[in-house]
């Protein structure tokens, strides 16, 4: 019984440090993706800092997508036009 037990709590321990490391992963994900494109026309602490509400910070992210597009001839990829909309929201909360 003692045996099980021990196993039992390794078991949900070790799925508990897994999930972390995934909601971790996914949190630096965004954030890379936000830094990496977030630095081309201004510095990210700048948008860090201002206070939108869900739909502008989504016009704000289109936005930034035509310009990053000016400055390099690409566009920044719809996935990661997703990571940065929902990293923004999660640093700056939806106001």
């Amino acid at each position: 019984m003692k045996i099980t037990r021990t196993l039992l709590t390794a078991v949900l321990l070790t799925a508990l440090i897994a999930a972390a490391g995934f909601v971790l992963a996914d949190d630096v994900d965004e954030e890379k993706v936000f830094f990496q494109y977030c630095k081309t026309c201004h510095s990210p602490n700048w948008a860090l800092e201002a206070d939108k509400s869900e739909e502008n910070w989504k016009l704000t992210v289109e936005r930034m997508n035509l310009q990053y597009k000016m400055f390099s001839g690409k566009e920044i990829p719809s996935d990661d036009q997703e990571l940065i909309l929902e990293y923004l929201l999660r640093e700056t909360g939806d106001n």
